[in-house]
């Protein structure tokens, strides 16, 4: 049979390989090669959209099937050794460089980890979790992961590996519930090795288990519309009910996921009304006995102000400045995109490789001609449905794709098999999905220990966005080196202006005695503390021993350093540090509420418990000075900058008048429309031992 049709009018390929390389080459070029905009829009054009219409236009029965991916005979089945090798590599993708390959935890990962270590610590259960107002369920699984095992940087990084492990059977049975054991087996390979579900398992946030219940509900929503001899009856009806419903407790994207199982159980009831209907009550009964205990807290506790902010529709809302946004987010899912701000973005090309790039193009457009085909329709709804969450974003966090991954995968899948010779001998067509499917491999793992490896082992790149902190990174390896040689030690985490990076509370806990329960504080022999730089000749002429240590990269820019100090216990100093450790303890409570505000609020509470705190920490100069910045930043935070004046000027009478506190007193002033006692303050601030403060741009800006 010809490849080009024949008869009037301009004839164009029959055979979907010749489209297939076509969108093949024009993602690689997208994705890997930096290109002005006019060219990349040209290539988009000729080579993905125009061959896409030409491919929409073979009549079904050219060659290739779109039903191809239907057929069990499409790709013999793996023998047992195959499989074993293939959960073996998957496992080892997860688990390789487990606590090294991102170098260092995101700052939500620190977040998230705050939180946990809390409940390990007996804190009691919450419905919402940080700013974004989290849903439960990863915090507390999370929290008792801890309570098993402790919380650490490995404990951390180990709990969403196990997450992305377990989604590989489900990822099985989810594909297995709708479609034969050929494709069940390729799309579990691809969810295996594709980048997003590799990235997911090394990032500790609640994508993994959102994940993982996504495959569930699909795998239950399978067996619910299955013959009712094989469906398992009001039992696994009422489990899918309830499934659904939990599904809200895991993040803000899973109501456009129960939208659609609702939708599928609507649709399977309203074929038989008087038979199905009990079904359909039976679903949405265990649904609602679920989710109503969450969706009460979310709706009468004026939880939804973070959704609100996030929503593309608002007063202000511009339709060309949410379609440049859709645009982003399409960027980032298929080819990359450029932002100020990390926003979980892939980093290299898309979060889809161009070889699955282009097997989706295939697969969809064989889709759209597939009328007959009854999955047809819930895939693409699967596909418009699980797209909101991005596209009704005011703002670019590319993970609001997340619920998306499965059906594009899926769909890359009808296109893999629409590929696959239906005749010929059966290891030619084996060697035709090992081909694809390696290939895909290697590409998403090329991205993962290359591209993304290397972003993060850069200093000014992590710096620059401001999402990892190697200034804690460098802390706790010589920390860490020094707890091997000589014990645990009081390390005092929360002696800084603001709480809003926990990553190194986290990852510091197994040696850390004034957090541990399991580490005697009386037995540690040193202590250490992360401080503003600006501090150190203070603490250095009051501790001679101690030694301290340079923590920001050479690009980084004055304002901020931290400065690590190691000061040896000694029966002198001791009681120094039983002062520290009450106020590490109080100052611990102020940033878990300062975590727990909603976002919008100002931190009006956190700002009464330090000033309740204040008195009591005047006994030591450094700690006064630690809680009058703190209650800086709140005061600022709140609009009342009274109570961080009164602080300011008495920690720099009685603590120490380091340069960071003096800057922190000319904006205030400033502030305050006092321009004189402004300049005043910001000139001290130069004189001060050490500045590594704006005092000299601020200075300027005051005249």
């Amino acid at each position: 049979m010809s490849r080009f049709s024949t008869g009037p009018g301009p004839s164009f390929p029959r055979s979907p390989w010749v489209y297939f390389f076509v969108f093949l080459a024009a993602n690689l070029l997208l994705s890997y090669v930096p290109l002005p905009f006019g060219v990349k829009l040209g290539i988009g054009l000729l080579g993905l959209l125009l061959p896409f219409v030409l491919f929409l236009r073979l009549k079904p029965g050219d060659s290739g099937s779109p039903a191809a991916f239907m057929d069990e005979q499409s790709f013999p089945p793996m023998p047992g050794w195959a499989w074993l090798l293939f959960l073996l590599a998957a496992l080892f993708a997860r688990f390789y460089q487990l606590t090294t390959l991102s170098t260092w935890p995101l700052v939500d990962e620190g977040i998230a980890g705050f939180f946990a270590t809390e409940l390990s610590e007996g804190e009691k259960l919450h419905f919402f979790y940080s700013y974004a107002q989290w849903p439960p369920f990863f915090v507390w699984s999370l929290g008792a992961f801890f309570k098993l095992f402790g919380p650490s940087l490995a404990s951390l990084w180990l709990y969403p590996a196990l997450l992305s492990s377990l989604a590989l059977p489900l990822a099985y049975m989810a594909a297995r519930a709708f479609f034969p054991k050929s494709f069940a087996w390729v799309f579990a390979f691809l969810w295996a090795f594709n980048f997003t579900p590799l990235y997911l398992g090394r990032l500790c946030q609640g994508q993994s288990l959102e994940i993982l219940w996504q495959f569930g509900a699909f795998a239950l929503l399978g067996l619910f519309l299955r013959p009712r001899e094989n469906r398992g009856g009001k039992t696994g009806t009422a489990l899918l009910g309830l499934w659904t419903g939990l599904g809200f407790y895991t993040l803000h994207h899973w109501p456009v996921m129960a939208l659609f199982v609702l939708l599928a159980v609507a649709a399977f009831a309203s074929r038989d009304l008087p038979q199905r209907g009990g079904a359909g009550l039976v679903f949405i009964g265990a649904l609602l006995l679920a989710a109503l205990p969450y969706l009460g807290f979310f709706f009468w506790g004026n939880q939804g102000a973070y959704l609100k902010s996030v929503f593309a529709v608002h007063p202000g809302f511009s339709l060309p400045d949410q379609l440049r946004m859709a645009g982003d987010y399409a960027l980032g899912l298929f080819w990359g995109v450029e932002t100020q701000r990390y926003a979980y973005k892939p980093l290299w090309g898309g979060f889809l490789n161009p070889l699955i790039s282009s097997l989706f193009l295939v697969g969809l457009g064989s889709l759209v001609r597939a009328r007959q085909n009854g999955l047809r329709l819930w895939l693409l709804l699967a596909l418009g449905l699980f797209s909101l969450p991005a596209l009704l974003s005011s703002d670019l966090e590319l993970l609001r794709w997340l619920l998306i991954f499965a059906p594009l995968l899926a769909v890359g899948v009808i296109g893999l098999f629409r590929l696959v010779p239906r005749k010929g001998k059966p290891w030619l067509r084996r060697a035709v999905v090992l081909g694809l499917l390696l290939g895909s491999s290697l590409l998403d793992l090329l991205h993962l220990w290359g591209p993304y490896r290397g972003f993060w082992r850069s200093d000014v790149q992590a710096e620059v966005l401001g999402v990892k902190s190697l200034e804690r990174l460098r802390a706790y390896r010589i920390l860490g080196s020094m707890s091997r040689f000589q014990g645990p030690g009081l390390i005092f985490t929360e002696l800084g202006p603001t709480p809003f990076d926990q990553t190194f509370t986290v990852a510091v806990y197994p040696m850390n005695a004034a957090r541990n329960p399991r580490l005697p504080p009386s037995q540690a022999r040193w202590a250490a503390l992360l401080a503003d730089i600006d501090y150190a000749p203070f603490l250095s002429k009051r501790y001679p021993q101690a030694r301290w240590f340079p923590l920001a990269p050479e690009t980084a820019v004055p304002q901020g350093n931290l400065v690590l100090g190691v000061i040896p216990l000694t029966a002198s100093n001791r009681g120094d540090f039983s002062l520290w450790l009450k106020a590490e303890r109080d100052l611990r409570g102020v940033t878990s509420l300062f975590f727990r505000m909603p976002l919008g609020q100002t931190p009006s509470g956190a700002l009464q418990k330090l000033l309740q705190l204040e008195p009591e920490v005047r006994k030591d100069p450094f700690l006064e000075s630690c809680v009058a910045e703190r209650i800086f930043f709140c005061a600022m935070s709140c609009s009342d900058p009274q109570p961080a004046l009164e602080a300011l000027r008495r920690a720099i009478t009685k603590g120490y008048p380091s340069a960071n506190l003096l800057n922190d007193l000319g904006v205030l002033w400033w502030t305050l429309g006092d321009g004189g006692k402004a300049r005043e303050a910001f000139k001290a601030a130069l004189r001060s031992p050490v500045d590594h403060t704006p005092a000299a741009e601020n200075l300027q800006r005051a005249h």
